[in-house]
């Protein structure tokens, strides 16, 4: 899947417009936005399985854009255009005042810490994940594909 970004937003080179949900930077919106992706899986009839890898991955990154990436009244961009085959999501959080740099390989964390997982879970159940600044924020795209 070929991934760019255009003037006006992101191009996955799937047929059809992306979907954009903008929400408020709080945990309870997390749900909002799987809701409006899982509705869109549904649509295409995506099996359990990776309808699964790609709402855990996204939740893990809208999670992310909350907990560290926004400001307390900060917004959410949830972007995402689903086929039959293919499943292309980008997060977009507005920054915390300093961009942040990801870790080149994202590496567990000890067995004892609570905190950690989201990157090694989004790059396991994702066929691609690109993390980079965008701004002052994060940006996050991932894809995934319906049978691996």
């Amino acid at each position: 899947m070929r991934q760019l970004l255009t003037n006006n937003g992101p191009a996955t080179g799937l047929a059809g417009p992306p979907s954009v949900v903008l929400v408020p930077a709080s945990i309870p919106s997390i749900g909002i936005a799987r809701a409006a992706l899982r509705l869109a899986l549904d649509e295409h009839d995506w099996e359990n399985d990776p309808v699964f890898r790609v709402l855990l991955g996204t939740t893990e990154a809208i999670a992310n854009a909350v907990e560290h990436g926004s400001e307390r009244d900060g917004r959410v961009e949830v972007t995402y255009q689903v086929t039959d085959v293919q499943c292309y999501v980008r997060i977009v959080d507005g920054g915390c005042g300093t961009p942040w740099r990801p870790p080149v390989a994202p590496k567990p964390p000890s067995i004892q810490s609570e905190r950690g997982r989201g990157l090694v879970l989004m790059t396991n159940l994702a066929q691609s994940v690109e993390v980079r600044s965008a701004g002052v924020g994060t940006e996050v795209r991932m894809s995934f594909t319906r049978h691996i």
